[in-house]
């Protein structure tokens, strides 16, 4: 009996001590977790906020402004929250190590992990052509040329539509040529209100997935050549200007970024001879430029797609400065031709700086002049959206005039600035993405009554 009673107490005893150490684990676990939120909490609140995001090349929020109205809408306490969740402390960093972490869970295709992929062999551009003008009529159809480049067959593709196929960033299309039809229409009606005393051309042009699209997500994405065919192939009595076969010949070289949804300069450097031929100006050697080279540039398809291996794989940024022709940049705001003020038309970035595509004109929320001395009589208008950013630096040296206008923020009325200006050449200059969404045509429409 009083074994018993010894062992009962001595169990009693065991449990109460195992008890006590699942509280003191409990406590100390809880103790933990305190001291990590509240460092945590510290280090949100105390902590220097982010003020711009270079990784995403974009300013963060700012602390919203008290008003008793944004109190009681909620929109005040709504952008407090928005405020501490975009300016967390050292965002960048944060952001790029999670994206790393990401990369390690890595998607497959096939049993093959494209994070690791090496970078694409690209050639040297090819013999450069003739100073003098070479000419040609406007085109209605382009026949596809067959691609003389490896493509990787293998690759990610995110929720977000960007596909990264080796080192390289591609952003699906999904355009429609009866969109693009109605783009052309709206282009024939510029033609139709200035008459034949101003020359109007249509330059739609390819994005990179065209071209680089790895042949097992062929049927993910539409054809912008069928797009571009539409657009051209609906034109009256405005000029056709047939880029796509030109850099179809040119792939195989940095005609656009891997990490950005741009083009690079090389290619818009093709483009603009291919416009030029269609033009009748002339049109210098890639020799009659100044190359210049920034290193370690990545772009906006690593902020799109958050794809690390973009981030691990950045490429240099070449651009080229005209030498042989005088000009002078005045820029205006958007609304008006009655304040300029003087500016270089190549702004200066440094090496890595995602902002490097703003080396054109700074950017684009405003009206570019260019004045050269090239004395031919020639003025051309460009309607832009970035890509025509590349390709106006070209035209320094084959027109006397050259005006640049963002379709995005034009606020003018266009047939009367071409007629205060005696423009002689209006290019539409827009890739494929632009050209097949409706908002692009309602711009240009727009701008032909505002």
């Amino acid at each position: 009996m009083k074994l018993d009673t010894k062992a009962k107490a001595e169990r009693s005893a065991s449990k109460s001590k195992q008890s006590n150490n699942r509280r003191v684990c409990d406590i100390s676990y809880l103790l933990v977790i305190a001291v990590f939120f509240l460092g945590l909490f510290v280090s949100v609140v105390c902590f220097p906020r982010s003020h711009v995001s270079e990784r995403e090349n974009r300013t963060l929020a700012d602390f919203p402004k008290f008003s008793i109205s944004s109190l009681l809408d909620g929109s005040f306490t709504g952008g407090i929250n928005v405020f501490f969740s975009d300016t967390v402390p050292n965002r960048d960093k944060l952001t790029t190590k999670a994206a790393a972490v990401k990369d390690k869970n890595g998607f497959r295709v096939g049993g093959v992990k494209l994070h690791n992929a090496k970078p694409m062999q690209t050639a040297k551009p090819k013999a450069e052509k003739a100073d003098e003008p070479e000419t040609s009529e406007g085109v209605t159809e382009i026949q596809e040329v067959e691609s003389n480049i490896n493509l990787e067959d293998n690759a990610t593709l995110g929720n977000n539509g960007i596909l990264v196929a080796g080192t390289r960033g591609l952003m699906l299309f999904g355009g429609n040529p009866d969109v693009g039809r109605s783009y052309a229409e709206v282009v024939n009606e510029y033609k139709r209100v200035l008459g034949d005393d101003v020359n109007v051309y249509c330059v739609p042009i390819p994005t990179s997935i065209e071209f680089y699209c790895p042949p097992s997500y062929k049927e993910q994405t539409g054809s912008e050549l069928e797009s571009i065919n539409a657009i051209l192939g609906a034109l009256d009595g405005v000029k056709g200007v047939d880029v796509y076969t030109t850099l179809s010949k040119h792939s195989n070289e940095d005609i656009y970024f891997r990490t950005d949804h741009h083009w690079a300069p090389l290619g818009a450097y093709y483009a603009a001879e291919s416009f030029a031929k269609v033009a009748k100006v002339t049109f210098p050697k890639l020799s009659a430029y100044e190359k210049v080279v920034k290193k370690d540039f990545v772009g906006t398809l690593y902020n799109f797609s958050n794809d690390i291996v973009l981030q691990n794989n950045p490429e240099d940024f070449v651009y080229y400065k005209p030498k042989n022709v005088e000009y002078t940049t005045n820029y205006y705001p958007i609304y008006s031709m009655e304040i300029p003020t003087p500016g270089d038309f190549f702004f200066e970035y440094e090496d890595g700086s995602p902002l490097l595509y703003g080396t054109f004109m700074g950017g684009d929320n405003h009206i570019t002049h260019v004045h050269t001395d090239v004395n031919n009589g020639r003025r051309l208008l460009i309607f832009k959206d970035s890509y025509g950013n590349a390709f106006s630096s070209f035209m320094i040296a084959s027109f006397e005039d050259l005006y640049v206008v963002d379709m995005r923020y034009f606020q003018l009325n266009a047939p009367n600035f071409i007629r205060d200006f005696q423009i002689t050449d209006v290019a539409f200059v827009n890739n494929v993405f632009h050209t097949d969404t409706p908002s692009t045509v309602e711009y240009y429409r727009n701008f032909l009554t505002q």
